[in-house]
């Protein structure tokens, strides 16, 4: 599944700090090593990589095991500022320092990231504390 990555301004330490969605690119590497999965292309922003599935597109393959795979899924829905956005993208592109205030973006709808094998839906996790093992799944 061929996906464009979307471009975001740079993160703040504020940011950072959030381990449940953001954390530095070899910490991430490392951690889905553990749990079995091969991590492919996170995006990375100044350093950090970005683990909240509403920064990736749908279908966007985060992990693989060797029988199972990892992908964003789910709608996005973001109110910042007294206004609702549909992605992170657009309230990216809307507002670029948005970023700095990433503790005051109010999800209404998150995306999430769903494992399947062969097509068949197993589970489903947001945060990087929810990551399973892949031989959990068999995968």
């Amino acid at each position: 599944m061929g996906h464009n990555r979307p471009v975001f301004s740079p993160f703040c330490s504020v940011v950072k700090m959030n381990l449940r969605h953001f954390l530095s690119p070899d910490a991430l590497k490392i951690l889905f090593e553990l749990n079995g999965w091969n991590l492919t292309d996170p995006i990375i922003q100044n350093e950090v990589a970005v683990f909240k599935p509403d920064f990736y597109p749908e279908g966007y393959v985060l992990g693989r095991g060797k029988y199972g795979i990892m992908f964003a899924s789910g709608e996005t829905k973001i109110i910042f500022n007294k206004k609702e956005y549909s992605s992170v993208n657009a309230l990216l592109e809307d507002n670029s320092s948005a970023i700095h205030n990433f503790e005051d973006w109010q999800f209404l709808e998150e995306k999430e990231w769903v494992i399947s094998k062969k097509g068949e839906w197993l589970s489903s996790f947001s945060t990087l504390f929810e990551l399973p093992k892949a031989s959990k799944f068999r995968c």
